[in-house]
C-alpha cells in the first residue's frame, strides 16, 4: 500500500477527526513513519507503519480511538536501528575503555585522567585483548559491538554457553596474541568477561541465585578463568 492510501485508510478510522486535525496529525505520524517506525522488520508483507496502526486501532470502540491513538504517538518509546548502534558506539568508549584504563592506572600506579597516555600504554593493549565479550541474548547485537569496538573475533561470542572444545580454542589463540604482545607464554587468562544484554535483560536467566548468592548458570573451562564480570 502506497502512503497516500494508507494516509486515507487512518483517516476513515479516525472518524471523529476535523479537517485541521486530521491535516496535523497526518504531518505527525508521517514523521514517526519515515524517521523510525518503518523500519521495523516484523511488519506484515506489503504493510508498514501506518497501515498497521490503522488496522490496530480498528480493533477498539470509535470512542477509545483517540486514546489508543494518542498512546502510540505520546508513551511508546522505539529505539531505531540507528540509535541502537549508537548506543553500541558509545559502550566502549563511555564504559568499557573508561573501566580498561581505571584498572591500568592502578596497576601502573598513574592517574586515570591520563587516559591518552594509559591507552598508549602496552599494558592497556595486553588488557583490553584479555577482555572477553559474550552476549547474553540474541538482542545483544555482540557483532555490532566487536567492529565498534576493534575486537579480535576470537574474544567474542554471541551465546555464553560456549562447549568445551571451543573454550580451550579461545584461550591457545589468546595464549598465542599475548606471546606475540608481550613475549609470555604462560599467560592463558582472561582477566574481565563482559556479559552483553539487549534492554529487556533477558539474558539474565544466565545467573541462578542459590542461597543468597548469585551464580553462574554455565561452568565451562572458560570460565575457571575470570575474575571480573561487568554487565551492560
Amino acid at each position: 500500500m502506497n502512503d497516500s492510501l494508507a494516509r486515507e485508510l487512518l483517516a476513515k478510522t479516525m472518524e471523529d477527526w476535523d479537517t485541521k486535525e486530521l491535516t496535523d496529525e497526518r504531518k505527525d505520524i508521517q514523521l514517526l513513519s519515515e524517521y523510525k517506525y518503518n523500519e521495523y522488520q516484523q511488519f506484515e508483507p506489503g504493510m508498514r507503519f501506518i497501515e498497521s496502526l490503522a488496522r490496530w486501532l480498528k480493533q477498539f470502540e470509535k470512542q477509545s480511538r483517540d486514546t489508543a491513538y494518542n498512546f502510540i504517538k505520546e508513551k511508546i518509546i522505539y529505539i531505531s536501528s540507528a540509535e541502537l548502534n549508537h548506543l553500541i558506539r558509545m559502550a566502549y568508549p563511555d564504559f568499557i575503555r573508561y573501566y580498561l584504563v581505571d584498572q591500568v592506572a592502578r596497576k601502573r600506579n598513574i592517574k586515570n585522567y591520563l587516559i591518552h597516555k594509559i591507552i598508549k600504554d602496552k599494558e592497556f593493549e595486553v588488557l583490553k585483548r584479555q577482555c572477553l565479550f559474550l552476549g547474553l541474548s540474541d538482542g545483544a547485537r555482540i557483532d555490532v559491538l566487536r567492529r565498534f569496538a576493534k575486537l579480535e573475533h576470537d574474544q567474542t561470542s554471541p551465546t555464553y554457553d560456549i562447549a568445551d572444545d571451543k573454550a580451550k580454542d579461545l584461550l591457545r589463540k589468546l595464549r598465542h596474541d599475548l606471546s606475540e604482545m608481550n613475549g609470555d607464554t604462560s599467560s592463558d587468562k582472561f582477566k574481565c568477561i563482559f556479559l552483553i544484554d539487549d534492554f529487556t535483560a533477558s539474558g539474565l536467566s544466565y545467573l541462578r541465585c542459590k542461597n543468597g548468592e548469585i551464580k553462574e548458570a554455565m561452568h565451562r573451562p572458560l570460565f575457571n578463568y575470570y575474575n571480573v564480570i561487568i554487565f551492560f
